[in-house]
């Protein structure tokens, strides 16, 4: 009998922990998702999401520590320069608006978190968080510098123009 109340109150534990870990995943990529839909990243939004997600360094491993705070530390700059120099509209009818290299160059590497999201919380919803094995662990990194690999490669072939005597405001 004490065996079986033990083993129900682990799986009940493990069951709350795979539960607040979805939780912090659903609502990073809900936050991604929703700034890729928009093109723009709201203050509002951003510290909403801060405070949604406070709870993973009690519940994820540094990996996933490291890349919430890359997000972070992102979307912070964004923020940043959103407030400092807001976009200029340079056409009502057609919305167009005026971004600097800096502010493109942040949000193109913003957009690329979403493709590694998947990638760094899955280990953490398999089998109820548990790696099978260290091998298993090393093919996620593998894949995440894959990733990173292609991001880096994607730029260096794609580089932003430099700004134009056009672009200054001043």
């Amino acid at each position: 009998m004490a065996w079986q109340q033990y083993r129900l109150a682990r799986q009940k534990h493990d069951i709350d922990i795979f539960n607040r870990r979805m939780q912090v995943y659903k609502t990073t990529v809900a936050y991604l998702v929703k700034c890729e839909k928009t093109h723009s990243l709201s203050e509002d939004d951003f510290y909403q999401w801060v405070m949604d997600v406070a709870d993973a360094e009690f519940l994820f491993g540094q990996e996933i520590k490291d890349f919430l705070s890359d997000i972070e530390g992102t979307s912070s700059e964004i923020v940043t320069i959103d407030r400092n120099n807001p976009p200029e509209s340079i056409d009502e009818d057609y919305e167009t608006v005026t971004i600097t290299p800096e502010y493109a160059r942040l949000f193109g590497h913003f957009i690329s978190f979403h493709g590694r999201a998947s990638v760094l919380f899955a280990p953490y919803f398999q089998t109820f968080l548990k790696f099978k094995s260290l091998q298993q662990k090393s093919r996620y990194r593998e894949l995440l510098q894959e990733e990173e690999a292609a991001v880096e490669k994607y730029h260096r072939e794609n580089p932003l123009p430099p700004p134009s005597d056009d672009d200054i405001p001043f």
